[in-house]
């Protein structure tokens, strides 16, 4: 994929400033014609140019950058950092946020392993693929967690690497490990894929799906916060907030 970069020149907007920003007076559809799939899901001013993000099928997302007079579609950078992708990335965390919240008896349903220790201060639900290189990492990081740590964890297959992916989870769920079990990561072969397994992986992925997890790993608190993709210092700082919970 070719990458673009635009630069922007341009003067500040005195009478832009005005009665609510330049959000205010930006006309998209005066300049240029939005594709009905399309529709705008964030607005914000951005060094002077009102930033647009339209989200299309799939969850495609497109940001342009305009002012009553002209549009540029395109991203933005500023001092190094894509700032567009970046509030790509936040807009994505806030809908997860508000559907699990939504669907969070639903997903209870869905979950293949539970492992809660004594007076748990919070739980961790933990979207992943049991031969996702990059779940694998976070397992390992996981399992260091438990046995002194008071959190719960609970596990939510979305397979993504089909079909291996998904018969391991069945398997897993089928054979019934506990989180030990399968973090430890021998527990046999494709051999046991019980119609009580395949119905619930459908399920899971499914309601994983409608929730906007789009890659795993992926966890999320029963609080609603959203850490994607195996990033330890998100992870560990999310893991320490839930067990700092009720302390002063």
């Amino acid at each position: 994929m070719v990458k673009r970069f635009i630069l922007v020149l341009f003067f500040l907007f005195i009478s832009q400033s005005v009665r609510g920003g330049v959000c205010e007076n930006v006309d998209l559809k005066r300049h240029v014609p939005i594709p009905p799939p399309y529709k705008v899901v964030s607005k914000r001013e951005v060094h002077g140019l009102c930033e647009i993000i339209l989200e299309g099928p799939r969850g495609r997302m497109v940001s342009v950058y305009a002012s009553p007079d002209f549009v540029i579609v395109g991203r933005m950078f500023v001092d190094g950092r894509q700032i567009s992708i970046e509030r790509f990335r936040d807009i994505r965390i806030s809908e997860i946020k508000e559907k699990f919240k939504s669907l969070k008896t639903e997903v209870d349903k869905v979950v293949a392993i539970t492992y809660r220790p004594k007076n748990a201060k919070g739980t961790v639900y933990i979207f992943t693929d049991p031969v996702c290189p990059f779940c694998q990492r976070a397992e390992k990081f996981i399992k260091d967690w438990l046995g002194n740590h008071k959190i719960e964890f609970k596990i939510v297959f979305f397979p993504v690497h089909l079909p291996k992916g998904k018969n391991k989870a069945i398997e897993a769920v089928c054979k019934h490990l506990d989180l030990a079990t399968y973090l430890e990561g021998k527990w046999g072969s494709e051999e046991k894929l019980c119609e009580e397994g395949k119905k619930l992986i459908d399920r899971s992925i499914e309601i994983s799906r409608k929730i906007g997890i789009r890659g795993v790993p992926a966890f999320i608190s029963d609080e609603g916060e959203v850490v994607q993709g195996f990033d330890a210092k998100h992870l560990k700082r999310l893991l320490l907030k839930i067990e700092s919970r009720g302390s002063k």
